[in-house]
């Protein structure tokens, strides 16, 4: 009777754990070159050339048919995705964060095949 409440913050932190690092993956803060990204804006996403102001990016599996894009490249301290990524002869469009300090582009390669010319999609800066 007396060890429950031990038991029950044992648990606490076996839960909340996994759960952060699962959510943690999501996070294009900690996206990487290989891994794939969805944006769940549905306003833009399907517009090829738009610049989309206020993105909601996710990191999922390059397996899942969400994914719209792959990460190429990654620069951080830096928010000028336009010539951060020109050193990636792959990459069509371009994701940028600025969190206080902290700010980094990833250079992007969209996964769908383009019906014209190489697409232009840019996901535009995300200011808090």
């Amino acid at each position: 009777m007396y060890l429950r409440p031990a038991i029950v913050g044992l648990l606490v932190p076996a839960v909340l754990i996994p759960l952060i690092v699962v959510m943690a993956k999501r996070d294009p803060e900690f996206a990487e070159a290989g891994d794939c990204i969805h944006n769940n804006n549905p306003i833009t996403a399907a517009l090829p050339g738009v610049v989309d102001s206020n993105p909601d990016i996710d990191v999922v599996p390059c397996s899942d048919p969400k994914a719209e894009a792959r990460v190429v490249g990654r620069e951080d301290d830096t928010t000028d995705g336009e010539n951060a990524c020109r050193k990636y002869p792959t990459a069509d469009g371009y994701f940028t964060s600025k969190h206080g300090s902290d700010k980094y582009t990833l250079c992007l390669q969209s996964l769908e095949t383009p019906k014209q010319p190489k697409p232009t999609t840019i996901f535009g800066p995300v200011n808090p």
